[in-house]
């Protein structure tokens, strides 16, 4: 990825946003793309000139664009019924990305560790919904 070229035309869209007084929606959508970008030289998402983006723009708005592209990135999904196995496989992973970028990004290490746990939060959704799909079976097996 060529950092200079990414930093230019960040900085080009904000001006057009802000000139606009779009710049919180504009951000968020910019965070929608950053989420794609490639994986860093480390291995870690994403790529060191976005984390370095990240973390010089300190955007609340980019950086919850970046969470949401994170979280609806996982597309359409049927329910494990195992419960929260995947989401907690989701938030292990994000969690194990925080801790990696702690030291030298620790904005970015914040925004995976905040998708680690919102898939937490998902997981405990899931056994309890599994939970309920068990009570109620095992109720109605009982009449």
């Amino acid at each position: 990825m060529d950092a200079d070229a990414l930093n230019k035309w960040v900085r080009e869209v904000r001006e057009l946003l802000a000139a606009e007084d779009r710049l919180g929606a504009g951000d968020t959508r910019i965070g929608h793309v950053l989420w794609w970008s490639p994986m860093g030289a480390d291995g870690e998402p994403p790529h060191e000139s976005v984390r370095d983006l990240i973390e010089t723009l300190a955007s609340e708005d980019l950086e919850a664009g970046f969470h949401a592209q994170a979280i609806n990135s996982r597309g359409a999904h049927f329910m494990d019924p195992e419960g929260g196995r995947v989401e907690r496989e989701f938030a292990s992973e994000y969690r194990k990305t925080a801790e990696a970028l702690r030291d030298r990004w620790p904005r970015t290490a914040a925004l995976f560790e905040s998708l680690a746990e919102s898939w937490e939060y998902w997981a405990r959704r899931r056994d309890d919904e599994v939970a309920l799909r068990h009570d109620e079976q095992q109720a109605l097996g009982a009449d």
